[in-house]
């Protein structure tokens, strides 16, 4: 069974929809086409996986899988980082499978292709597909790929759009790395080889545990959907967890709501929010001075807004200057502390007018689209 990633560029509420689309196809059968505009009965990303479900009038073709004719590989400035073999410590089947861009410039996975060594797990890329440099594409099983990993003999290809070996990891029989029992995957080393991540879990969607330990940097996730956001930070656990960026005949229809995740009221004294473009480049969006002396309540939400176009019930807690507007197509947020280290992020490709960008839970870095925002403030209960 192949799986043809419909990627998009760029990696809360449960009960709202992602938008990330997948379609599979098991040689001559059809698959079924899936409406991004439909309404789902949940908000679990497995959702907006392209599990067949009926037979449909359209055939959808696949090319043949890729061969890999030699154990060489080129490294192609996208590598298999961290890998979740095992599952987790508790689910088994909580199988994963980190790629980073560790190249200077965005690269296409149009045409790409992810194997196993049986061709059970295949996924093929699209023309929307691609990761930034230095981001992460994270691809879950059951999700992003159906098919088993297994825990000894087992080899993982990674092929660019003509066919070439970009990287590849064999378990033979064993895994270089990662250990079962505790759930601690394989994670890569800057020179290709393989440790065992220092963390139950390991890091989807956030840099490796050493780098993590060493470094006060963090990285942005890519996802399938085009969709991300940065797990947030100990002990400060204040997450973004909507944000919405227009609608139609209102372009700055902008709100940011923040939620605290904790069992004390977080100060935001010291806190700012920036903007980033697709270039990476950061402007200002909400100043410190804007946050100074406000506290966001236990487990509450915190709502910031355009006072130049939003308009919605829901009062703000915070407006920002009119002349700072959130853009619709490959913008992000990021949230900053008072020592000016990244709290928590989220980039978007391209959400529809009148819709929002949320975030799926506390402990996930993965947000979808919200057909109707649901704007909350400090008063919120």
């Amino acid at each position: 069974m192949g799986i043809l990633v419909l990627g998009i560029y760029m990696s809360g509420g449960t009960d709202k929809f992602l938008a990330n689309l997948l379609s599979t196809n098991n040689g001559d059968e059809e698959s079924e086409i899936i409406d991004l505009d439909a309404p789902r009965d949940s908000a679990n990303i497995a959702d907006a996986v392209g599990a067949k479900k009926s037979k449909t009038t359209k055939q959808v073709v696949q090319k043949p899988k890729c061969v890999a004719t030699s154990s060489t590989v080129t490294h192609g400035g996208i590598i298999l980082n961290e890998i979740a073999w095992m599952g987790s410590e508790n689910d088994t089947t909580r199988e994963w499978i980190e790629l980073k861009n560790i190249s200077t410039k965005a690269i296409s996975l149009n045409g790409w292709e992810l194997l196993d060594k049986s061709g059970r797990i295949d996924v093929q890329f699209d023309a929307r597909a691609s990761i930034l440099p230095n981001d992460l594409l994270v691809l879950s099983r059951g999700k992003e790929f159906t098919g088993t990993i297994n825990n000894s003999d087992e080899v993982l290809s990674l092929f660019n759009s003509n066919c070439i070996l970009v990287d590849m990891v064999e378990a033979n029989p064993s895994w270089p790395a990662g250990d079962a029992k505790s759930g601690k995957t394989a994670e890569r080393n800057d020179d290709f080889s393989w440790r065992t991540s220092a963390l139950s879990g390991g890091t989807p969607g956030r840099g490796n545990s050493e780098s993590l330990a060493s470094s006060s940097t963090t990285i942005s996730i890519s996802t399938l959907g085009g969709y991300s956001g940065q797990p947030n930070s100990e002990p400060l656990r204040i997450f973004i967890s909507e944000a919405m960026m227009g609608t139609k005949g209102n372009a700055n229809y902008d709100f940011i709501e923040l939620y605290n995740d904790s069992d004390t009221p977080a100060s935001l004294t010291g806190l700012s929010i920036k903007k980033k473009s697709s270039t990476g480049k950061e402007s200002s969006l909400v100043a410190e001075s804007k946050l100074t002396g406000k506290t966001i309540p236990v487990h509450q939400y915190f709502l910031l807004a355009n006072e130049g176009g939003y308009t919605g019930n829901i009062k703000a807690d915070v407006i920002w200057p009119s002349s700072y507007s959130l853009a619709s197509a490959k913008n992000g947020i990021v949230l900053y502390d008072t020592n000016n280290k990244v709290i928590d992020s989220a980039l978007w490709d391209t959400i529809p007018d009148g819709a929002s960008f949320v975030r799926d839970g506390w402990n996930s870095a993965i947000f979808h689209i919200n057909s109707i925002p649901t704007p909350q403030n400090s008063l919120s209960r």
